[in-house]
Formats: structure tokens, C-alpha cells, sequence
């Protein structure tokens, strides 16, 4: 029986797609939820290269505290929700590579299942742009639950 729940979310609806399972399942074996926004940093050259003018020091720090912000914004509006089903949650930002602090994150939490949807991209897609949910499964030592978004 899981006591808690690690929710890895990107802010897209496809990432959301596994909500509706951990607000049912959490509720049914009592588990604690922490949500988890993973912020990707640009390289230090990739958005001095974007710009046609001098960029100031600061600018690519100030870049990931207001990505860091925007995460933390967006996972309180998500625990919110949850907790007005009547779950415990918490919340989580880190920076990084996605899968890397996704199993960081599932060892501090403690976590006993990390349940995360899939974007369910196959051939081409999956080869360039790779899969955080395999990557996450390869390497956990926790159980982990996928859900594919139901194509409406």
C-alpha cells in the first residue's frame, strides 16, 4: 500500500492526464501527494544567441527564478484543486535534467510510487526528443505508474 504519491508534472493537460487516478487512488489507500515541476535552464549561450542586443549578467539567473516562480504557481493551483478532494499535498520545484531530479526528487520525498502520465510519442518523436517516463522507469527503484492521456 502506497503512503506517498510523487506526481511529476510539466504543466501541459497531457502531464495532468494522471490527476484524476492519484485523486482516486490517494484517496482510497490514504497517501500523501507532492506534486513536482521539474525547470529545465537554457544552456548560458542559448538565449544571449536569441537576442540581437547585449543581455545583462543577471539576466539568464533572473530567467530561471521567474521559471521557478511560475512553477511554484502552477502546482499550488494543481494542490489546491486536490485538496478540495480532500488530499493532502505538497509541492516540489527542482532544476535540472527532468528524469535525473525526477528519481532525486522520489528519494527525498520518500515516495512509494511515482505515478506520471506519458506523452506517448513513438518513433521520430520518441528518437529526438526522448522519453522522460522511460528514463524514469529504467532507472526507479520505486514502482512507477504511467497513464496515456486518453485521445479525445
Amino acid at each position: 500500500m502506497a503512503h506517498r504519491f510523487l506526481v511529476p508534472l510539466d504543466g501541459s493537460g497531457v502531464s495532468e492526464a494522471v490527476l484524476d487516478w492519484v485523486s482516486r487512488e490517494a484517496r482510497e489507500v490514504g497517501a500523501e501527494v507532492t506534486l513536482l515541476q521539474v525547470v529545465v535552464p537554457l544552456p548560458a549561450g542559448s538565449l544571449a544567441a536569441m537576442a540581437p542586443m547585449a543581455l545583462p549578467d543577471d539576466t539568464l539567473e533572473r530567467t530561471l527564478e521567474e521559471l521557478k516562480a511560475q512553477a511554484r504557481e502552477y502546482l499550488s493551483r494543481v494542490a489546491g484543486r486536490l485538496s478540495q478532494e480532500g488530499l493532502k499535498c505538497d509541492t516540489a520545484v527542482r532544476v535540472g535534467v527532468p528524469a535525473d531530479e525526477i528519481l532525486a526528487a522520489c528519494e527525498a520525498a520518500g515516495a512509494d510510487l511515482v505515478a506520471m502520465a506519458t506523452h506517448g510519442r513513438s518513433g521520430i518523436g520518441r528518437l529526438v526528443l526522448g522519453s522522460v517516463a522511460e528514463e524514469v522507469v529504467r532507472r526507479s527503484r520505486t514502482p512507477v505508474l504511467l497513464v496515456r492521456p486518453q485521445k479525445g
